[in-house]
């Protein structure tokens, strides 16, 4: 349609409707040679914005004190009323409130780094994890989303199913010796160690709340979340930053897993020092989260520190990619 089309339309509707015919909204797309823009395009502009306002009234619901923001109190009861509205139907009941924690913890992994303990509702809005769990409302889903959404029914009985896995006494939690098992035993017990040192947990048992933060991390290991996350567990004399005695440490311990599973020992210096090429640290010998968050490798540096599938991984980049 042309601009005089748009007009025309505008003309012809409510009121209510003018906002959406602003000229600035018309220059937002791309016109053809014949200086007419997609219907298609902004057909589906017009439906992102309802669904962006409808979204805003929902969450503004939840908002108690009406400041603007949601706690995880209130974010757990939009969740729950919205499970009705999404393509779960094979999550029974009785795991809902499993579900309802995991959906929870990604927003606030990702949108309360600070761990204020509430989100503005606004950063809600404008989040690809909204969008993500919305997707969930479409009546047909192909399996990959499914596979790959992590509100799907399917992640969440993943995330739910190790869980369970793990706890082999069925008390409820993981001890430090059942998280050994975690991704087929591949974590470095100093790692494992320093979570629990960290991690917020119970008598020396993590929860499945800790348990979903922590998975958070270790799939998403180039997020800036969860570099933030992982720095503090290997800056293990808590000095704000790694240096090479630090990282030298660390990989003696993925050294020693890596001779568990047979594989063949690396040279520790020569990792430390290819690790300190990949940093590329502002100060030389003293590696910051500044640096690993602006090296552009620093989901890969923590990886290879901590797992030794993620070093043998990275080791064999090349032939893997040859594949």
């Amino acid at each position: 349609m042309t601009f005089l089309d748009f007009q025309a339309i505008k003309a012809q509707l409510d009121q209510k409707f003018h906002r959406f015919f602003k000229p600035s909204i018309f220059l937002k797309f791309v016109p053809d040679e014949m200086g007419c823009i997609s219907v298609l395009q902004f057909f589906n502009y017009v439906l992102r914005k309802v669904s962006l306002m409808q979204a805003r009234l929902d969450l503004s619901y939840y908002d108690a004190d009406n400041d603007g923001f949601l706690v995880e109190s209130e974010l757990n009861q939009y969740v729950a009323d919205l499970i009705p509205s999404l393509k779960l139907d094979s999550l029974n009941p009785s795991v809902h409130q499993y579900y309802i924690c995991s959906s929870v913890r990604k927003f606030l992994f990702f949108m309360d780094p600070l761990k204020r303990g509430k989100i503005a509702i606004q950063k809600i809005l404008l989040s690809p994890i909204l969008t993500e769990l919305f997707e969930l409302r479409e009546p047909e889903l192909p399996e990959d989303y499914e596979r790959t959404n992590w509100f799907s029914a399917f992640s969440a009985l993943k995330i739910y199913g190790q869980y369970l896995s793990l706890d082999t006494d069925q008390n409820g939690m993981i001890s430090r010796s059942e998280m050994s098992k975690f991704n087929n035993g591949t974590l470095t017990d100093l790692y494992l160690d320093r979570v629990y040192e960290e991690r917020q947990t119970r008598r020396g048992n993590m929860d499945y709340k800790t348990f979903v933060d922590f998975v958070l991390a270790i799939e998403n290991p180039n997020a800036p979340e969860s570099i933030t996350y992982q720095f503090k567990l290997l800056d293990v004399k808590a000095q704000g930053y790694l240096d090479d005695f630090t990282i030298g440490y660390l990989f003696k311990s993925v050294v020693e897993k890596m001779i568990s599973f047979g594989h063949e020992p690396v040279h520790v210096a020569d990792v430390v020092n290819e690790v300190f090429d990949m940093a590329n640290p502002k100060v030389g010998d003293k590696i910051t989260l500044e640096d690993l968050l602006k090296c552009g490798v620093g989901g890969t540096i923590t990886t290879i520190l901590t797992d030794c599938r993620g070093f043998w991984a990275y080791d064999n980049r090349e032939s893997l990619e040859g594949r």
